[in-house]
């Protein structure tokens, strides 16, 4: 689903709205509910609003259709950061969203798990096991969000599997987890260049992300850099042997990793194929 009509929004039961994406003068007047887990009461203004949309006459509905599409146009982001069919009735659905608001690591403390974002929720549904996702989405059947990238509407539709009851993260996924930010810095690069930015990109990406962070580097422009080269060139790009010598002078400080790949661009000695990220005069 790439646009989404009248019919397909009247089906939807819930809302979620992310009020540091969303005026507060586009969301006064709803009746939302603040999802705020024990531990984090301090950052309420940071938490998601959870809004019931079956309770509201059509009318209105149709009204917050035309102000979420306002919103999209003029703020790249809707009124609504997720769409829920969920024949759940409103205490249930919440206790169950707050349960998955805080992950708990197979070591070390428990963090928050920002779901509502779709920034963050599209990669969940291909790094999450499916029991995990089945867990993650309890009652709700569909979950509906819009891709700022793509500038398309998707929705995911509850797994069939056996949905776990608490949500531990592991080591390795955690990893994963903490790099999303950066993921998603260099997925707006590419699609500032057109570039596709589908699932499939955003895995190879996150997989170079984290080969930078365990080759040493350290700074967030060489490690965007470095994913975008290992983006293109595959996982063996370590190999390559202006790759080692920039990432050995980031290692040893003497040298960012972007600016030693710049100043072997400025000195010819890179293949056409390896300058990717570099543009003349940079």
């Amino acid at each position: 689903m790439t646009v989404l009509d009248h019919r397909r929004f009247l089906a939807q039961d819930y809302a979620l709205i992310n009020p540091l994406q969303v005026p507060l003068d586009q969301r006064r007047d709803l009746p939302t509910i603040r999802l705020s887990p024990q531990g984090l009461e301090r950052h309420g203004r940071m938490m998601p609003l959870l809004l019931r949309l079956n309770a509201l006459p059509e009318t209105q509905r149709l009204e917050l259709m035309e102000r979420s599409d306002y919103l999209g146009l003029h703020y790249d982001m809707p009124l609504f950061a997720a769409l829920l069919e969920c024949k759940a009735d409103i205490p249930i659905l919440k206790a169950h969203l707050l349960s998955r608001m805080i992950v708990k690591r197979r070591t070390g403390p428990s963090a928050w798990l920002r779901f509502h974002d779709p920034r963050v929720y599209r990669h969940l549904r291909w790094l999450l096991s499916t029991d995990q996702m089945t867990g993650l989405m309890g009652p709700i059947e569909h979950w509906t969000w819009y891709e700022p990238l793509m500038a398309q509407w998707h929705t995911q539709r509850r797994p069939d599997g056996n949905g776990l009851r608490n949500l531990f993260v592991a080591d390795d996924l955690w990893m994963r987890l903490e790099r999303l930010e950066d993921l998603n810095v260099a997925l707006r690069n590419l699609a500032n260049d057109d570039t596709p930015t589908d699932d499939d990109t955003a895995q190879r990406l996150l997989d170079g992300l984290l080969d930078a962070r365990q080759r040493g580097l350290t700074q967030t422009e060489d490690v965007l850099l470095y994913a975008r080269q290992y983006l293109q060139h595959g996982p063996d790009w370590h190999g390559n042997e202006v790759a080692k010598r920039c990432i050995r002078q980031a290692v040893e400080r003497r040298s960012s990793y972007i600016s030693a790949w710049a100043e072997f661009a400025g000195h010819g000695q890179l293949q056409d194929h390896a300058t990717i990220g570099i543009q003349e005069g940079d």
